[in-house]
């Protein structure tokens, strides 16, 4: 297998693509490269190169927002449970850290039952569900909420974005209008004080379309940046997967004409309110993936892995052969989103397959070989020496109230995360270090 890494530059299409406006109809052009269905418009202007200082950061993952269900920061992460009022939906956020090997409450009340808005850790009703992830500076809440329960004019229903300190101080919420939820499948990004995301609005009809907006906590406002049905496109599944200099980018979905999928890429710019095309993807011949910052795709008559640079809108050739050495396999797509260097792919031969990490730094193939249960172990993150992995969830017990108020003892289901050395995750030792759990306790 060969490990090296050269720029594979795409054919570029013969028309420029110029910037269209918000409400000007644009058309992806059906050149297709002679060697890859991958298909490029005309490279950056000399304005676009100038400006790349990224603008936008990503900080929920770029599958979606309930995509790892983890905010992680230097010494730990945090993530959300049910309170133990189960009925209520309410969540809890919870702060696992590291060093000390413990999982608290996000609360400095420490004689709280962590049940009420009075306490920082608690986050009301959840319908429709709840996430959470994390900057440099702050700690973010996603409430999605639910277009149906609304029509009911249940409060608790209303999409609602929260940012609160590391500590869970100064909390602030910003909450959609009843006739719009928060597109679940997007990624999320900051911007300065900021959030921008994708949210579906209600049409009279009650159909959905797509609106970019920005929800700004020093104005405590949400504003629509663009709204992404005025574009003359049909842009089916749309969601924001990646930015470049002052740009976002937007992933939609189409039937091509041989009845394939086509993943489509397009560039936002919402300050011109502009819609530009990207890059063309046909998924029976490239398999697309979002890992972090970067745009990988798997070009399936190689068994090739590439990644692709919206700023450049050229593609890198990372492995000119997806193969671990002496493995024998029929197909190969891409696993579970990896801590950098790593990727994790899945390798699949008859009915069996098998699962390996490759080492984007030094070109190494690493299989996964721990289970916990019939749960495979999967690396969330590294820490000094140390992978953080999710075991199986483990039952925990826990006192409930019937509605007549009377005690009776509870159980549910919740994710279990450890701390392993590096070493011991690749030797197949499960030598876990488990954390000392003040919410639940250490059940199960």
């Amino acid at each position: 297998m060969k490990n090296h890494v050269t720029a594979k530059k795409m054919i570029l299409l013969a028309a420029a693509a110029a910037l269209f406006t918000a409400c000007s109809p644009v058309e992806s052009s059906d050149a297709v490269n002679s060697h890859s269905t991958v298909s490029v418009p005309a490279s950056s202007t000399a304005e676009e190169v100038q400006n790349m200082q990224t603008r936008y950061r990503l900080v929920s993952s770029a599958d979606g927002i309930f995509y790892g269900g983890r905010a992680q920061v230097e010494d730990g992460f945090y993530d959300l449970v049910y309170t133990k009022d189960v009925l209520s939906a309410a969540q809890n956020i919870v702060y696992t850290d590291f060093p000390s090997r413990h999982r608290v409450y996000l609360s400095s009340d420490v004689g709280s039952d962590h049940q009420s808005e009075d306490d920082t850790s608690y986050i009301p009703t959840a319908v429709g569900g709840a996430t959470v992830f994390a900057d440099d500076e702050y700690v973010y809440v996603l409430k999605k909420g639910s277009l149906l329960l609304q029509k009911a004019s249940e409060q608790d229903a209303k999409s609602c974005i929260y940012r609160l300190n590391p500590n869970g101080s100064d909390r602030i919420a910003l909450e959609l209008s009843f006739d719009r939820v928060i597109n679940s499948a997007s990624g999320v990004f900051a911007d300065g004080d900021a959030l921008v995301l994708l949210v579906d609005s209600v049409d009279k009809d009650t159909s959905l379309h797509p609106e970019l907006v920005r929800a700004d906590f020093s104005s405590r406002r949400i504003t629509t940046l663009m709204d992404l049905s005025e574009t003359g496109l049909d842009l089916q599944n749309a969601s924001l997967v990646n930015s470049f200099g002052d740009k976002l980018v937007l992933s939609s979905s189409k039937i091509g004409e041989n009845g394939t999928l086509v993943r489509e890429l397009y560039t936002l710019d919402p300050a011109k309110k502009a819609i530009v095309p990207l890059a063309s993807f046909d998924t029976a011949e490239q398999y697309v993936f979002y890992r972090d910052d970067a745009i990988y795709y798997i070009e399936s008559s190689e068994n090739a892995l590439y990644q692709f640079d919206p700023s450049s809108r050229e593609s890198t050739l990372l492995l000119d052969e997806i193969a671990p050495p002496e493995l024998e396999f029929d197909s190969v797509q891409a696993g579970f989103p990896a801590p950098e260097p790593y990727l994790e792919f899945f390798f699949t031969k008859g009915e069996s397959s098998v699962t390996y990490y490759w080492n984007s730094a030094t070109g190494q193939w690493h299989q996964k070989l721990l289970m916990d249960g019939d749960r495979p172990v999967t690396i969330y993150r590294i820490w000094q020496d140390y992978f953080l992995v999710k075991l199986q969830d483990k039952m925990v017990t826990y006192q409930d109230f019937t509605q007549n108020g009377q005690a009776y003892e509870n159980q549910m289901a919740v994710a279990e995360y450890a701390l392993i050395r590096q070493e011991d995750y690749w030797n197949g030792v499960p030598d876990y270090i488990r954390f000392t759990d003040d919410v639940y306790g250490n059940q199960g």
